[in-house]
């Protein structure tokens, strides 16, 4: 009997341990599932501020007095020689899951010296037998083991808590959708926000998949779509074209990756997705823009261009280098190669309105001679406007500087209608303008037919 008792006192320390580790390992999630519902709450009820030191202490001087009350009620008087440790445990772990190392402490030594002293013999007596003083020597090493475990269970509990309220507060508080979902596709972890787009609750996205999310075929495409981004372990960032079941239809900058365990095997699919809807919009309507645009230019034969000062760069309209019989792929040329698409008088005149444009920020506008590439002769009516770093003339300053050809180049010929207002000019950062094929003018003029100049045939 001695030895089968030796032996249950250690099978159940060992037991105990091993659950006890276990449990610091497996702390769950709070949507973990409902078969892990009460490590759940035991978790919750560990760490919860309602368990406070002072409450306990109390509490554990009732659970022990319980126990020796119950000691008495199960044994009798007749059976006092049996210590009954194993009621003992009781108080001592649930005084550990309470309160830690102090309340579990507490609790095994007051079991400890309740035994020894309610026990006749005493069990620190000499004529005790030897197996007796074992017996209670591991109860107060198992109570000590339980108060340790249980105390560094109580600290990963709340750094698990405090990197949980970390990572919620920063997936609660951005406006991206966040999710994760399992190997199976079912949303482990969804935001707000994610649920806003859906238009769902929590309770109807967490543990379901894409089909009971979005339509049919939707959900068909982000599925072979997962599964592929998790076969491939790697990071990726795509456009997804999401149909909601309200019939809504949004688009979504997306980035999803795979999600390994502890143990690197893979666990599921996290994503984050930005709405990206209204931008699309906005870019389909620029380039419908750009392309009523670019056909008004060519209806018009009007090709327009800007020059950056600062970095010397040029861009041209589509119709610009049709103007100049050129070819979008050769680019716009520099400044100082366009002196050889203009005669003499009419580069003296440009250039001179150009300088004077990007010295003191004066707009100009011009009629000049253009020497096409394909050896074309056409007028042009060139206009520019400075931009960038420029004072503008107050809303008092009316009259346009207008500006003429004449012999000696460009000059002002009216000056704003207040003479009290004041043109403060500074060098221009960029220069835009336009160049209109001036086709009205050559049918008005004598020497002129088309867009031919009649010396060039």
């Amino acid at each position: 009997m001695v030895p089968l008792s030796i032996a249950k006192g250690v099978f159940f320390v060992l037991v105990t341990s091993i659950l006890l580790l276990l449990a610091l390992r497996a702390v769950p999630s709070r949507e973990g599932g409902a078969q892990l519902a009460w490590l759940g709450n035991l978790a919750n009820g560990m760490r919860s501020e309602r368990w406070t030191n002072w409450l306990a202490y109390p509490a554990v001087l009732a659970l022990v007095a319980g126990a020796l009350a119950l000691r008495q009620f199960l044994m009798g008087p007749e059976l006092g020689a049996h210590p009954m440790l194993i009621l003992f445990m009781l108080p001592i772990i649930l005084g550990a899951c309470m309160g830690g190392i102090g309340p579990g402490l507490l609790a095994t030594v007051l079991s400890v010296l309740a035994v020894d002293l309610m026990v006749e013999p005493h069990l620190h007596a000499a004529q005790t037998p030897w197996h007796s003083k074992v017996q209670l020597l591991f109860l107060a090493l198992n109570g000590l083991a339980v108060s340790l475990l249980c105390e560094m269970l109580r600290q990963a509990l709340e750094r698990v808590a405090l990197h949980r309220a970390l990572l919620d507060a920063v997936v609660s508080s951005t406006s991206d959708a966040v999710f994760v979902k399992d190997v199976q596709g079912r949303y482990l972890l969804v935001n707000q926000a994610a649920l806003a787009f859906v238009g769902k609750t929590s309770g109807e996205v967490i543990g379901k998949d894409d089909r009971d999310v979005f339509d049919e075929e939707t959900a068909r495409e982000l599925i072979i779509q997962d599964r592929l981004i998790m076969q491939s372990g790697r990071v990726q960032t795509h456009e997804e074209h999401l149909a909601l079941q309200n019939g809504e239809r949004m688009v979504f900058l997306v980035t999803k990756g795979p999600v390994y365990n502890h143990e690197g095997l893979l666990g599921g699919l996290f994503g984050i997705s930005r709405d990206i809807t209204r931008q699309k919009q906005a870019e389909n309507q620029l380039r419908d823009s750009e392309a009523m645009l670019q056909q008004a230019q060519q209806l018009a034969g009007i090709g327009s261009w800007s020059w950056d000062l600062v970095d010397d760069r040029q861009s041209w309209s589509p119709e610009a280098y049709r103007l100049f019989g050129l070819t979008e792929k050769s680019g716009p040329p520099g400044y100082p190669a366009m002196r050889r698409y203009f005669d003499a008088d009419g580069w003296a005149q440009l250039s001179e309105a150009v300088e004077r444009c990007k010295l003191v920020g004066m707009g100009y506008e011009c009629d000049v001679e253009l020497l096409r590439a394909d050896g074309e002769s056409r007028w042009l009516t060139m206009r520019a406007k400075p931009g960038g770093t420029r004072r503008e003339p107050s809303s008092a300053c009316t009259a346009p500087c207008r500006t003429s050809p004449s012999a000696s180049g460009w000059r002002c010929r009216s000056k704003p209608a207040n003479p009290a207002c004041n043109w403060w000019r500074k060098p221009p950062a960029t220069v835009s303008g336009i160049g209109i094929c001036a086709a009205a003018r050559c049918t008005a003029l004598p020497l002129l037919r088309g867009d031919r100049h009649p010396a060039r045939r």
